[in-house]
């Protein structure tokens, strides 16, 4: 599978064979069931009419921001290296239908331990499949310079796994740390592993609604909607750099008071939400978590509370094999009807 098909803008949706995509610099001009490679060949050509139109001397390839990192770097490029809950799908052990298909299949029908990146140097969340998303969707870590953490749950918090970046399992030193942040829940774990020799990653208090300065993006926990108790610092992120904004909901069960309160008295701008729907199409209770009755009502809360418009994207991810229409097929086609983003593992998206 090429990074083209992988790749999704705010203001285009790829499907499996065919690309929606939505011109708004001279009124809207959608395409649609027209296959990649024909449709690719058709925008670059506006693209290059759009660029003599407007008199810029940006090049087609720069207006289309496929691949090129240094392009990327205008904006911000989120990269979903996993989308699944605590159980993964398949899960161990576990033959229901989802799972089977998921065995069968492949490809994204298999979901790993939710974790995301920005942009090449920023992770959202460290877990015990870091290493294999590494792998799977070559990444450098050398490149990464700072991590984010949720909440010190273990499927999205692996501690230990710090530990090997220690340069006496490397050939190439570091030339800088990462910088770890989250909560007292997190950092509390990680002060447990660092001593004096220890340099090459520290840990890093954050404190919710302080917003703070994370090498080139503006970050601020919020608090989710997801856990209490002594392991404390359960939150969600609106991180901005560059004009452009989103926010990581993983995990959480819509939006805390506090958190409102924040959003409405700073009314950011958000171009992106990355939304947990953990329980998919079920429409019973569930705490802790989203389905996607509650994504579509906390997305017409935040319309109305003008942090979205009609240009905001919002993605489902964090998936459950235990949840209503858990396989990505049944997920899609209920969720992109309503206007929802489907993640799997490998998508990367544009804002």
């Amino acid at each position: 599978m090429s990074q083209s098909d992988n790749f999704m803008s705010c203001n285009r949706l790829v499907n499996k064979n065919a690309i929606l995509y939505n011109y708004k610099e001279n009124g809207q001009v959608f395409l649609a069931d027209v296959p990649n490679k024909i449709l690719q060949k058709i925008t670059m050509a506006i693209s290059i009419v759009l660029s003599y139109a407007r008199k810029d001397k940006r090049t087609a390839y720069e207006i289309n921001q496929r691949e090129d990192n240094a392009v990327w770097r205008k904006g911000m490029k989120l990269k979903y290296l996993g989308t699944s809950a605590s159980e993964g799908i398949p899960t161990m052990g576990c033959s229901c239908p989802v799972c089977q298909k998921a065995r069968e299949k492949k490809g994204r029908y298999i979901r790993t331990h939710s974790q995301a990146m920005l942009n090449g140097d920023l992770l959202l969340d460290f877990n015990a499949d870091a290493y294999m998303h590494m792998l799977k969707h070559d990444i450098n870590m050398q490149s990464i310079g700072n991590v984010l953490i949720t909440h010190p749950h273990w499927d999205h918090f692996y501690p230990i796994g710090f530990m090997m970046l220690n340069p006496k399992f490397s050939t190439t030193k570091r030339k800088n740390p990462w910088h770890v942040y989250g909560g007292s829940g997190v950092t509390t774990q990680l002060q447990a592993l660092i001593d004096e020799s220890v340099d090459w990653f520290d840990s890093n208090y954050i404190d919710a609604f302080q917003p703070i300065q994370v090498g080139d993006y503006e970050v601020c926990a919020l608090e989710a909607a997801h856990g209490t108790g002594l392991e404390g610092g359960y939150y969600i992120y609106l991180i901005s750099r560059d004009g452009k904004s989103m926010m990581y909901c993983h995990d959480t069960d819509g939006f805390t008071q506090a958190t409102w309160e924040y959003l409405k008295k700073t009314k950011p701008k958000v171009d992106l939400f990355s939304l947990d729907c953990t329980r998919g199409a079920e429409t019973s209770l569930y705490k802790g978590h989203m389905n996607l009755e509650k994504c579509k009502l906390l997305r017409r809360q935040l319309l109305e509370a003008g942090i979205a418009d009609e240009n905001t994207a919002f993605v489902l991810s964090h998936f459950s094999h235990n949840g209503e229409c858990p396989d990505y097929d049944d997920i899609c086609k209920v969720a992109e009807p309503q206007g929802f983003v489907v993640a799997y593992d490998g998508l990367e998206i544009e804002c």
